[in-house]
């Protein structure tokens, strides 16, 4: 059905457009490959029509299930803390520590936190709204957004580990190689850029922040969910779009092709080829591919959670689409993240080959009810976090307070 809908296609774009009026050194080839490119999937859609509905619904599904109520209050708590003086509070507090090692702002470590606590993509959201308020110059933005926006450990360890393979340890280890990755690639990323840092510094200047006042309290909350909403709905259509191409490349073979060529990169580090298609729709969507590895049970951990581990750290271009509409109303660019996310890739996969061939990790009893534990108390993470949030929120509200009466007094002693 396919092949004879491209013929059909072809052969009308060639009546349209007669081969002897075409000018080859005239036509810029780049110009149309964009069109024709949506031409094609629209007509694979209406091919696959049955198989596309069921992957577009498979998507929304995990979006509304998952990701909305999951992510909705962390983005309402960031709205809200935007319109305080906490990044500014914060950022004084922890230059000290984190200037010398990441080389970036002290604020960067509210990305660094909500990042890795909260999972995709909150720290690019967080990272956003720094450039967005000038808290950080476009390469200290650039370095932050490398290695904050990382998967969350109740994903990896209630998803992956458990749910998937069935093992809390598993998701542990994963859990460990992934967040130590994603630091080592911070570490290395603090030297990005570092000749341009100067010049860009000397015109650096952050906005100043308005004081807070109970009565904006309303129209805050109503423009935070708003905001809040309006990335989600960005998030859902990546996943939704995303689900759906997957869908058509392994209908189409295309996945199996390009699978050929990661079977050469695993038959050189002598790991089984049966994983280079799971690793490949693993880096057009991370829970797919993921998904599909856990089912290869024949195959040795040595082996098989390495790829995971690789899958895992560089988060999928459904991610990277996604963190690239984020950032899109500021002038950060997506090369530096999908650099980070390909050297956190590496990184944990070796991490995890180590750990699995040189220790028995796995083995220990004892990280079985340590890893127990730490799945219970993920599972209810994403309260605990916009608790915390809540309550910083509040610490800032009665401070701003403080200030308030602390004025209302002097100008009254003035007067």
């Amino acid at each position: 059905m396919f092949y004879l809908l491209f013929f059909i296609f072809t052969s009308i774009l060639f009546i349209i457009v007669p081969f002897s009026k075409i000018d080859m050194k005239i036509i810029k080839i780049k110009k149309y490959i964009f069109p024709i490119t949506i031409v094609i999937f629209l007509i694979l859609l209406v091919s696959f029509s049955e198989s596309s509905f069921k992957s577009a619904h498979a998507g929304f599904m995990l979006w509304a299930n998952n990701v909305l109520p999951a992510l909705l209050p962390f983005f309402i708590c960031i709205e809200l803390i935007k319109a305080t003086n906490f990044m500014e509070v914060l950022g004084k507090l922890l230059e000290p520590i984190m200037k010398p090692l990441f080389k970036v702002p002290g604020c960067g470590a509210f990305a660094i936190v909500m990042g890795i606590s909260s999972g995709y993509p909150v720290g690019a959201k967080i990272v956003s709204d720094l450039r967005e308020n000038n808290c950080c110059t476009k390469t200290e933005g650039e370095r932050l957004l490398a290695f904050t926006n990382t998967s969350g450990p109740l994903f990896i360890i209630g998803s992956v580990g458990v749910g998937m393979f069935g093992d809390s340890k598993i998701g542990l280890l994963l859990l460990l190689t992934h967040f130590i990755a994603s630091i080592l690639v911070g570490i290395v990323f603090r030297f990005y850029n570092s000749n341009d840092e100067i010049l860009i510094r000397n015109n650096y200047t952050s906005k100043k922040k308005t004081t807070f006042k109970m009565s904006m309290l309303g129209e805050l909350m109503s423009n935070a969910i708003k905001n809040s909403i309006t990335t989600l709905l960005l998030i859902c259509g990546y996943m939704i779009f995303f689900s759906v191409l997957t869908n058509i490349l392994s209908n189409t073979n295309i996945s199996f092709y390009l699978s050929k060529t990661v079977e050469c990169f695993l038959s050189i580090l002598g790991f089984s080829r049966e994983m280079s298609l799971p690793i490949i729709n693993g880096i057009m969507e991370v829970t797919g591919g993921i998904s599909e590895l856990s089912l290869l049970k024949n195959l040795d951990y040595i082996e098989l959670l390495p790829c995971v581990a690789f899958v895992l750290g560089f988060g999928g271009f459904s991610v990277c689409m996604q963190v690239n509409s984020i950032i899109s109303n500021t002038d950060l660019s997506i090369k530096p993240y999908i650099l980070g996310k390909l050297l956190q890739a590496i990184i944990s996969s070796i991490l995890t080959f180590a750990i699995i061939k040189f220790t028995n990790f796995l083995d220990i009893e004892a990280l079985e009810v340590m890893s127990y534990k730490s799945s219970s108390i993920l599972q209810s993470s994403n309260i605990l976090m916009t608790s915390v949030t809540s309550l910083i929120l509040i610490c800032v509200f009665i401070n701003q307070l403080l200030k308030l009466k602390k004025l209302k007094r002097t100008s009254n002693d003035v007067l």
